[in-house]
C-alpha cells in the first residue's frame, strides 16, 4: 500500500488505486479490519518533521463553561504586550473561534515578535518511529504549518480581519506575511533533511476566499518556495485544497507542487476531475469523495464511484480519500471498497451494476 501511494504521487500507475481515509472517520474494530483487508490504506498525517518552541513567549490557556458550552481563553504573553483569543466548543466537539488574537494592524508587531521568538528543531526520531510502525500498510505524510496567509485566516485574524487588513493596511500586512514566510524557511529546511518521504501543507484552500489575485500574490510564491526546498532533497510536496477551485484552475496549474490533496469534485466542489487533470498535467490529484454522493441508493453510489475511478485512472497520478463526514459509515465505506475492487479483481468498471454474491 505504501508503494502504491508513492507511485501514484509520482504520477505513475500503481498496482492498485490507493484509497485512504482521515483516521478520525474510520470506525475501529472488525469493520476496520475488513476494510483494510479489502485495500484501505492508512495515511498518518499528524506527524510534523520539526518541533517548535518559544524562548521568551508564554501561552496561557483557561477552560471554563458558559451554560452547557465549553469555552477556551488563550493568552500569549510577550515582553511587548499580550494577545488574547476566545474559542467555543460546538455540539460535535469542533472548536469555533469567537475572538481572534489579532484585532487590528497595531497587533501585528506582537505576532512578528512571537514569530521571531519561535525556535525550530528536528523531529527525526518521531518521523522514523511512525514510519517503522506503519510499515507497508500506508504512508506517513508529514505535516507542515499552514502558509502565513492561511494561518491569519484560520488562526489569527479570521476572514473579516484579513479582508479589512487587505483594504486598509496592506503594507503592514505584507510586512507581517513576509516576516512569517522567512521564519518558515527554517522549518522547511529541517523538513527537507528529515526522513520524511512526502510532506503536505494543511491549507484548506477555496477560491471563494483566496481568489486568483490573492492566490497569485500570497500563496503561489510560498508553495513554490516550499516545493523547491523539499524537492531539493527528494521530498514530495502537496497542498490540501478541498474547496471550490474553478476560479483558481490556471494559477494552481502554474504553481510548483507535486500533488493536490483533498480535491473535491462536484456536487460539493465546482471543478470536475477531468478539467482538473487537463489543467494540472504535472500534479497528482488526491480526490476526496463528496459526502453527499452516498445519499443515493447502492447502484447510484457504485455508478458514481466507478465513473470517478474511470476519470482518475485515465491519466494516472490518482488517489482516493475521504476527508469529511458521510452518512452510514459502514455502508458507505463498503461501497467504496466494492467500487475500487472493480479494478483488477474481475469486476468490470464498465458495468455499474453491483456484482452478485
Amino acid at each position: 500500500m505504501r508503494q502504491d501511494i508513492l507511485t501514484a504521487l509520482h504520477r505513475r500507475v500503481p498496482q492498485r488505486v490507493p484509497w485512504t481515509i482521515h483516521h478520525e472517520l474510520l470506525p475501529r474494530g472488525s469493520l476496520e479490519r475488513r476494510l483494510r483487508n479489502q485495500g484501505l490504506a492508512i495515511v498518518e498525517k499528524g506527524v510534523r518533521p520539526y518541533r517548535e518552541g518559544t524562548r521568551s513567549v508564554s501561552i496561557e490557556e483557561r477552560q471554563g463553561w458558559e451554560g452547557g458550552t465549553r469555552l477556551i481563553d488563550r493568552r500569549w504573553h510577550t515582553p511587548r504586550g499580550e494577545l488574547q483569543s476566545r474559542v467555543r466548543e460546538g455540539p460535535d466537539g469542533s472548536l469555533w473561534t469567537e475572538e481572534y488574537p489579532l484585532r487590528s494592524a497595531s497587533d501585528f508587531r506582537l505576532l512578528e515578535y512571537i514569530t521571531e521568538d519561535t525556535e525550530y528543531r528536528t523531529n527525526d526520531e518521531a518521523v522514523t518511529a511512525a514510519q517503522r510502525a506503519m510499515g507497508e500498510d500506508g504512508l506517513v505524510l508529514c505535516r507542515m504549518m499552514r502558509s502565513p496567509l492561511q494561518r491569519l485566516l484560520t488562526e489569527w485574524m479570521g476572514t473579516v480581519g484579513v479582508s479589512y487588513a487587505l483594504a486598509d493596511d496592506r503594507k503592514a500586512l505584507d510586512r507581517l506575511l513576509d516576516h512569517m514566510a522567512a521564519k518558515d524557511e527554517e522549518a522547511l529546511s529541517i523538513a527537507s533533511r528529515s526522513p520524511a518521504e512526502a510532506v503536505w501543507s494543511a491549507e484548506n484552500v477555496t477560491g471563494d476566499i483566496a481568489g486568483p489575485e490573492i492566490f497569485r500574490r500570497y500563496l503561489a510564491p510560498y508553495y513554490t518556495r516550499a516545493a523547491e526546498t523539499l524537492r531539493s532533497r527528494g521530498k514530495l510536496y502537496g497542498v490540501h485544497m478541498d474547496g471550490r477551485l474553478r476560479s483558481l484552475k490556471e494559477v494552481i496549474g502554474s504553481t510548483a507542487m507535486d500533488f493536490v490533496k483533498g480535491f473535491t469534485p462536484p456536487p460539493l466542489g465546482d471543478l470536475s476531475l477531468e478539467e482538473a487533470r487537463a489543467a494540472w498535467p504535472d500534479k497528482a490529484i488526491w480526490v476526496n469523495i463528496p459526502g453527499n454522493l452516498f445519499l443515493g441508493d447502492d447502484r447510484e453510489v457504485i455508478r458514481a464511484l466507478r465513473d470517478l475511478l474511470r476519470q482518475g485512472m485515465a491519466a494516472g497520478g490518482f488517489l482516493l480519500t475521504l476527508t469529511e463526514e458521510f452518512p452510514d459509515p459502514e455502508r458507505s465505506l463498503l461501497l467504496v471498497a466494492e467500487a475500487v475492487a472493480g479494478d483488477g479483481t474481475g469486476n468490470s468498471l464498465d458495468n455499474p451494476e453491483r456484482p452478485g454474491p
